[in-house]
Formats: C-alpha cells, sequence, structure tokens
C-alpha cells in the first residue's frame, strides 16, 4: 500500500471545503484510529440505536417495501422517495412530524450540532445515507453487514465526493451514492468496476 499510495493519506477536516493531503504511514493512520478511546463503544451505541430490527419493524408500519422504493429511477430519487413515504406517513402514522422523510432527517440531525453550517460534506452525506438505508431505499443486508454499513459507505462516497470518479461493484452502494450525489449537487460519475475495464480495455 505504500508504494502505491506514497504515504498519501486523504484528511477530511469537518469544516474543510476539500480535503487535505497529508504523509503518514498506513499502519500509523490505523493506529491513531483505534487509539480513539470513546470510538468503539460509541459506534456500539449506534449500531444499537438503529438496529435492523428496527428498521424492519419502522418500514412495517408504514407498509414501506423495499421493492417499490428501488424501482425509483433518476432524477431526483429523494424527492420522489420523500414524496411516497409522506404519503404513507400521512395514512399509516398520522402522530408523526409533517414532512417525514430523507430531507426531514437530515433537518434533524443537524439540530444536534451548534454550528451546523461549519459541517463537511461527510457529515451531511453520513445522515442522508443513514436515512435512505433506514427508510428501506436499496437497503443493507442484515446477513452480510451491521447496521453502521451505511456510515462506512457514506464516509467512501464523501471522500469520493472530491475525485472524478467513485468506483464500486456494489449495486446498492452505486445507486445510493448516485441519488445522494444528485441531491447535493456533486457531479463525481458513479461507475462499476466492469465499465472501468470496459474503458480500459478499448
Amino acid at each position: 500500500m505504500r508504494q502505491l499510495t506514497k504515504d498519501a493519506y486523504l484528511y477530511n477536516a469537518g469544516d474543510a471545503k476539500s480535503p487535505r493531503i497529508i504523509r503518514e504511514r498506513p499502519e500509523d493512520v490505523r493506529r491513531t484510529i483505534n487509539e480513539v478511546p470513546f470510538a468503539k463503544g460509541a459506534m456500539h451505541v449506534l449500531e444499537n440505536l438503529f438496529g435492523f430490527d428496527e428498521m424492519r419493524q419502522f418500514r412495517d408500519q408504514l407498509q414501506l417495501s423495499p421493492n417499490e422504493l428501488n424501482n425509483i429511477k433518476s432524477p431526483n430519487v429523494i424527492n420522489q422517495l420523500d414524496r411516497i413515504i409522506n404519503q404513507k406517513v400521512s395514512m399509516r402514522l398520522p402522530q408523526m412530524p409533517a414532512g417525514f422523510g430523507v430531507r426531514y432527517l437530515l433537518e434533524q440531525t443537524l439540530k444536534f450540532y451548534p454550528n451546523p453550517e461549519t459541517l463537511g460534506i461527510e457529515s451531511k452525506m453520513a445522515a442522508v445515507f443513514t436515512g435512505l438505508n433506514f427508510l428501506g431505499f436499496w437497503p443493507d443486508n442484515p446477513k452480510r453487514t451491521s447496521p453502521l454499513a451505511a456510515f462506512h459507505d457514506s464516509m467512501h462516497a464523501a471522500n469520493a465526493a472530491f475525485c472524478d470518479y467513485f468506483v464500486t461493484e456494489d449495486k446498492a452502494l452505486r445507486l445510493k451514492t448516485l441519488s445522494v450525489y444528485e441531491f447535493f449537487g456533486i457531479g463525481t460519475k458513479v461507475v462499476d468496476v466492469d465499465e472501468v475495464n470496459e474503458t480500459i480495455n478499448k
């Protein structure tokens, strides 16, 4: 890895408009991350707060079918998704806040921060990715991933937001990323591995 990266590490500070490149050995980066004392405990709290059972129960209450949501096509995927959810909420859970959906979840998340205008794109994308997964748009497979997978996916997509291309062979991640990039007006092209191979072999 050191030969490939030349020890270049992409560091995205929360209030930065673009990431900085710093020089650090990959093993040192990993050690620094693992030494954060509260990190593992905090991640487990988040994992238990919105587990797969809670997500499924919520979707069942609204009769939200991932098959229905996964058929939404661009453009304006998140706008379409919010309209469907708003209709379901008004019919089945009228006690919930008006306008409940992806945008609502993002707005509520930002209220936890004293200065939300200083947040980097990665924090906002994490909220939207988590919302999409919670509501059932190309949700993560509980047999293959943890409830935190959406958060990790959002970090990959956030870093790629400063690049020309985001390459993944994960179809669910690719389609969620396309909708999130569209929502935030990010021009990064999202492609799968086959598309890259075809381009290389031309």
